[in-house]
């Protein structure tokens, strides 16, 4: 009898495991489905498969290998033009998980081969959407790419140019908008945060130029766009939301802008100003919700870092220790790439003490 039991646990166990996976396979294809023009069942299931990693069940290095052995497969096959939107959006895939690999020259000449390629498409009103989409995506990589190699300039550039192509976007979006479609709406403000985004971006740049009076009205800006998205938000809630994947990224561009405002206060040497901007991005980040975003994380990394900085320009070096070693310890808890640089404001002082 305790056989047979254990049996029939096995098997009701397997057939949930089994029921799970069928039902993820179903929801990638529903959410995102892989075009008809690609042919073959290994290659839209290694590109599912990649999607997977990408979106569920975070693993970056996964990712790559899975869209790099489909676009293999579609190189000897040849069917597929080079130039469709469907390669052209692999590519971008594969450049993006390069990045977060750390892999940025890599990343760097697998977008700068294909721009052409996808500036060509915007310019056709059948693929524009698409083309403005993968444009954006690709200028997030370059810029972020440019930022973390000191080259500021070209990150402006690479930013503005995304920022240009989302505003293109807007105007498709707009222009065949449907009041009626709750998917619409979420549209529409899917193509408002994109545009938040590489505004928040293109500050962070101009921040990093020292040019402080065009990143503080960017950053304003980036908080107008915020307030807007609630507003609309609660005046009619029609955004569709997906709580598989969701992420509330507009609260995290809120608690970034809030950080840098504050870190501009600081520059210029006005604490006074800069402690109601840290104090309320550090409520936002921290709360229930910043931890389900892993942008946030890193945002909670260097609010706390930033009133360190504070504490120790205040001549608090006992606090500004405390600071800096919450900051490290939340990024090192969190796997963040920026804790070795709390580590060493930490280590330098702790000499000072």
């Amino acid at each position: 009898m305790l056989f047979i039991g254990g049996a029939v646990a096995t098997g009701i166990g397997l057939m949930g495991v089994a029921a799970y996976y069928i039902g993820t396979y179903f929801y990638l294809r529903s959410k995102w489905p892989v075009p008809e023009e690609i042919e073959g069942s290994t290659v839209r299931n290694l590109l599912y498969l990649a999607t997977y990693y990408q979106h569920l069940e975070l693993n970056h290095s996964r990712a790559l290998a899975a869209l790099k052995k489909a676009m293999e497969i579609i190189d000897r096959n040849e069917k597929t033009p080079k130039d469709s939107m469907a390669i052209l959006d692999i590519k971008v895939r594969i450049a993006e998980c390069m990045y977060s690999e750390d892999d940025k020259r890599g990343a760097e000449k697998a977008l700068k081969q294909i721009l052409p390629d996808i500036s060509k498409s915007s310019r056709c009103a059948e693929t524009a959407s698409m083309a403005e989409t993968l444009l954006y995506r690709a200028a997030v990589v370059l810029g972020s790419i440019s930022i973390d190699d000191s080259r500021f300039e070209d990150a402006v550039s690479e930013y503005g140019l995304g920022l240009q192509a989302v505003k293109r976007l807007k105007q498709h979006t707009v222009a065949k908008f449907d009041s009626e479609s709750l998917l619409e709406y979420t549209e529409i403000d899917n193509v408002n945060l994109k545009e938040a985004i590489l505004t928040a971006h293109l500050a962070e740049a101009f921040f990093a130029q020292k040019n402080i009076s065009v990143a503080e009205t960017l950053f304003q800006g980036v908080l107008a766009a915020v307030k807007q998205h609630k507003a609309h938000l609660d005046v009619a809630p029609r955004v569709v939301t997906d709580y598989r994947t969701y992420k509330d990224e507009w609260a995290c561009l809120d608690a970034q802008a809030m950080l840098f405002l504050a870190k501009i206060q600081n520059h210029l040497g006005d604490a006074e100003a800069a402690a109601p901007w840290i104090i309320s991005a550090k409520k936002l980040a921290m709360g229930k919700q910043g931890l389900e975003i892993p942008r946030c994380i890193d945002c909670t990394s260097e609010i706390l870092a930033e009133l360190g900085h504070m504490a120790e320009t205040r001549g608090d070096t006992k606090k500004a220790i405390l600071r800096y070693r919450e900051a490290y310890e939340n990024a090192m808890l969190n796997f963040r790439d920026n804790q070795s640089k709390f580590f060493k404001e930490l280590q330098r002082l702790e000499k000072k003490k």
